[in-house]
């Protein structure tokens, strides 16, 4: 019994055996997610790995680029990960950094676009260094890491970097120290407003809401006025007592090239005082967009404090000449004194003899054409003088319809020409700008924009163009209104038929306001900037009010109602709602609120 009680235990022991190694145990497995930041990649990506399995990542830097350490803090590469959970873990990598040294030769400062000099930009950086010198120097030029005589430069830093900036003292007896300055005309977007315009038209620049009185706008816009008023006669004395000087000097020997340098000092004193002038009128400017919103302000009062636009325009006209007389010293001076420059000096000179020429061609040559083609003619003037002792109420109803045909077709015309006329102004412009950009040297770049913008034919083409289109889309929306009056005077039998033909004539002039509309833009009641190539007028209309299609639909309703009364029922002349609707569309859209 016992030996089978020990064979028993024996057999469950070896059955319990075979039985564990048929059914293994499954190990566990998580994932692991490895990915790369800006500037670099990783050598895997990751997957599915068994508890306790060691997986090696490297991060790989792209070019330009340091790997900065794994998101888990640890900065191994490559890195040992051994899986024991769920892992996601990215490689950091940062932008290398160069030092770019700078070091100064003489008096000057070098500033620069991005950073203060000695830090350290990040790989691949483009920086713009500015050699600035000091009073008595000039820039020299630049050695090291880049070669140039130019006071600006780019520098685009792949590796630490040195420069050196050279200033040298201005030599007043071997060199002639040339400087440029560039006297602007008024800005066409300035927001002049055509004087009387608005008074018509509603014309205006960006309004701003304010809660001064008129007086208190007056007072202001008076202050800067005068200040005006004092700089233009600073500035036009220094023109004038250069002009003197220079009638002197070419009656005389010159003493020494310092003449040459007080005379361009003078110059600079100049372009100054007319900055300001500018800047000052820019301020009266800015004090104008606020007075439409204020009751009882007088536009006509706001617009000739804007004024001094000829002055101004002059002012910069006397800088070109007195430019010009600037030169004619630079070449005497050259000749006539030993210039370690003087083939810049000359270079300059020649370059500047033909530009007046090129300037003759493409400014003043076209610009005089064109102010000489008197192309403004008054449409309204035009009918009355047609009419002589006539007033247009003794006129007959055809005659009445003849002369709005007339001045519709003026007015069309009118503005045709005058687009014209806008379109080659700015053509003119355009040409100068190209003429200064092709200059070689500064000086004669700015001389060239100082003389052209003196010359200018200045804003007042795109402003006549403005008022005159939207005089133009006035008309034609007057002209459809008066004529919905006017066939009130033509006489109708009043009879069926003739109401009928009264009718007719009606939806014909909301017809043909609604086929006038589409071919001229929207009419915009709201405040608008001014823009020089897009400059649209805004103007508040008189014509075609909500009261007056109102009226217009309300006259033909009455005229159904006795066409129904007469047993004429609803004609095919037009109904009411398909009328009024065609007629919102071409008056309330196009032509008002």
């Amino acid at each position: 019994m016992k030996k089978y009680l020990q064979l028993t235990i024996a057999f469950v022991m070896l059955f319990t055996a075979c039985s564990k190694q048929e059914v293994p145990v499954e190990k566990i497995k998580y994932r692991l997610e490895i990915s790369a930041g800006a500037g670099g990649s990783v050598s895997t990506t990751g997957g599915q790995f068994e508890v306790g399995s060691t997986v090696s990542v490297s991060a790989i830097p792209n070019t330009e680029y340091l790997f900065a350490g794994w998101s888990n803090g640890d900065t191994s590469n490559p890195l040992k990960i051994t899986v024991s959970e769920n892992i996601s873990i990215t490689a950091n990598f940062i932008k290398k950094k160069y030092a770019l040294t700078i070091d100064v030769v003489g008096e000057g400062t070098v500033t620069e676009e991005v950073l203060s000099a000695g830090k350290e930009y990040n790989s691949g950086t483009v920086i713009k260094l500015t050699a600035n010198p000091a009073q008595g120097w000039e820039f020299k030029q630049w050695t090291g890491a880049i070669s140039s005589f130019d006071e600006s430069i780019e520098l685009s830093l792949d590796a630490a970097k040195s420069l050196t900036a050279e200033f040298q003292i201005i030599d007043d007896q071997n060199a002639l120290y040339v400087v440029s300055y560039e006297f602007k005309n008024i800005d066409p977007n300035a927001g002049v407003w055509p004087p009387g315009s608005q008074a018509l038209l509603g014309l205006s620049s960006k309004y701003s809401r304010s809660h001064k009185t008129a007086q208190e706008i007056y007072d202001e816009m008076q202050e800067i006025y005068n200040q005006i008023d004092v700089h233009i006669e600073e500035e036009l004395e220094i023109f004038s007592n250069l002009r003197n000087w220079s009638n002197e000097l070419n009656s005389s020997e010159l003493e020494s090239k310092q003449v040459y340098l007080k005379f361009q000092d003078s110059l600079r004193v100049a372009s100054s005082i007319h900055e300001l002038i500018l800047s000052k009128r820019n301020q009266l400017v800015q004090i104008s967009s606020e007075a439409p919103t204020i009751s009882e302000i007088n536009l006509e009062q706001v617009n000739r404090y804007i004024g001094h636009v000829g002055e101004i325009n002059g002012l910069t006209n006397d800088a070109a000449y007195t430019i010009y007389l600037l030169v004619q010293l630079m070449k005497r001076t050259n000749d006539e004194f030993e210039i370690s420059n003087a083939n810049e000096i000359q270079s300059i000179y020649d370059e500047f003899s033909n530009i007046d020429q090129q300037l003759e061609t493409v400014l003043f040559t076209p610009r005089e054409d064109l102010l000489r083609n008197h192309i403004y003619t008054n449409g309204i003037d035009v009918v009355l003088q047609n009419l002589g002792l006539l007033t247009f109420e003794q006129l007959s109803f055809e005659e009445k319809v003849a002369q709005f045909d007339y001045y519709t077709e003026l007015s069309s015309q009118e503005v045709d020409r005058f687009k014209g006329f806008y379109q080659q102004a700015l053509q003119i412009d355009q040409n100068s700008d190209d003429l200064a950009e092709g200059m070689v040297h500064v000086f004669n770049t700015n001389y060239t924009k100082t003389k052209a913008s003196a010359a200018k034919i200045g804003p007042e083409a795109a402003y006549r163009y403005s008022v005159q289109n939207a005089l133009k889309r006035h008309t034609l929306f007057r002209y459809t209104e008066a004529k919905y009056f006017l066939w009130y005077e033509k006489p109708y039998e009043n009879t069926l038929e003739g109401l009928k033909a009264r009718k007719a004539d009606l939806i014909g002039i909301r017809e043909e306001n609604e086929r006038l509309a589409p071919q001229f833009g929207k009419v915009e009641t709201a405040s608008t900037g001014v823009d020089w190539e897009g400059y649209d007028s805004v103007f508040n209309p008189v014509f075609f009010r909500n009261s007056r299609i109102t009226e217009f639909d309300a006259n033909i309703a009455n005229l159904e109602r006795q066409i129904l009364d007469l047993g004429g029922g609803h004609d095919s002349g037009g109904s009411h709602d398909s009328g009024g609707n065609s007629h919102d569309s071409g008056g309330s859209d196009s032509g008002g609120n």
